[in-house]
């Protein structure tokens, strides 16, 4: 398989037998923090994703779950990641405790926690629990 990170992660593709074969298989652990009246509330996301490398996974979940998928090219979502993080001189005092997050807009902000590759078996016990907020595996993908 030959397919660049952002061309993988913008086709969106859904991944069935016998394509999965050729794959490695990633749990990404992802934070959305919400901030509302003053307190803030975390919900864990944890994706279950099927990819060639662990970039090709990482990219998918920045541009579907990230920024939203609103992106035509790997620059493109590079400047809009790059714009849309919090960094170490934010003036905002309320978006200051979240450094290294995206700002997702309403107060929400993302961020990616881990990328862990883990095996077949492990994917399909994931997949068959429902243990996953998102994943790219279709329907009875490993068989």
């Amino acid at each position: 398989m030959n397919i660049n990170e952002f061309d993988f992660a913008h086709h969106n593709n859904v991944v069935c037998q016998p394509d999965i074969a050729n794959y490695c298989f990633f749990k990404i652990d992802a934070t959305t923090s919400v901030l509302n009246h003053g307190d803030t509330e975390e919900f864990k996301r944890v994706f279950l994703i099927a990819a060639p490398t662990s970039e090709h996974a990482k990219v998918w979940v920045e541009l579907n779950y990230l920024i939203g998928g609103m992106c035509n090219s790997h620059q493109e979502l590079l400047d809009e990641l790059n714009e849309q993080t919090i960094d170490d001189d934010e003036t905002d005092c309320i978006a200051s405790q979240f450094i290294g997050c995206v700002d997702v807009g309403d107060y929400k902000y993302r961020q990616i926690d881990r990328i862990i590759g883990i095996t077949k078996e492990y994917a399909e016990s994931m997949y068959k629990l429902g243990d996953f907020y998102e994943t790219n595996l279709g329907n009875k993908p490993f068989g």
